[in-house]
């Protein structure tokens, strides 16, 4: 091998281990994907799990770096764990314990700006709602065709009353 080859291939493995490195330390900001998400996502505030210690400006820029959006602001919030009942053993003595507390930020962005979680969802919700109008407009054409099948059923019950009568 030459040193032009060694050089090349110590630089990718340095490059894998900084990117590791880089993984390992990265804290994980998640999405949160829930009816109340969806409704703020409509604000333009995103909901997010975040690790317990990270601070309001670790998330901004989390999030801005993460999704390419300007963040303007950051409100967070933490979910108390709640305390379960198990029980362990053979003889099965009754214990309790408490589920980890959960941390969520709400991160408010710039006008115009929108993070793709729940593009499909809105699609879905457009597809119900045109299909629920294309369902309304057909039931009032045959409630129209209805009308006009009964005025015409009693025109020609009159007609036929005229003539019975003569």
């Amino acid at each position: 091998m030459s040193k032009q080859e060694v050089a090349a291939k110590t630089a990718k493995v340095e490059k894998a281990a900084k990117v590791a490195e880089a993984e390992i330390v990265k804290p994980i900001v998640l999405p949160v994907n829930s009816e109340k998400a969806f409704r703020l996502s409509h604000d333009g505030i995103y909901m997010f799990k975040v690790p317990a210690k990270m601070s309001k400006q670790m998330i901004a820029k989390m999030v801005s770096e993460g999704f390419k959006v300007k963040v303007l602001g950051v409100t967070v919030s933490v979910r108390k764990g709640k305390m379960t009942r198990a029980s362990k053993g053979v003889k099965r003595v009754p214990i309790q314990i408490q589920r980890p507390d959960v941390r969520f930020a709400y991160v408010r962005l710039a006008a115009g700006e929108k993070l793709p979680f729940f593009d499909e969802q809105e699609a879905e919700l457009k597809k119900a709602t045109a299909a629920e109008a294309k369902t309304e407009k057909a039931a009032e054409k045959d409630a129209k065709k209805a009308e006009k099948a009964e005025a015409k059923a009693e025109i020609k019950a009159e007609k036929a009353e005229k003539k019975g009568k003569k």
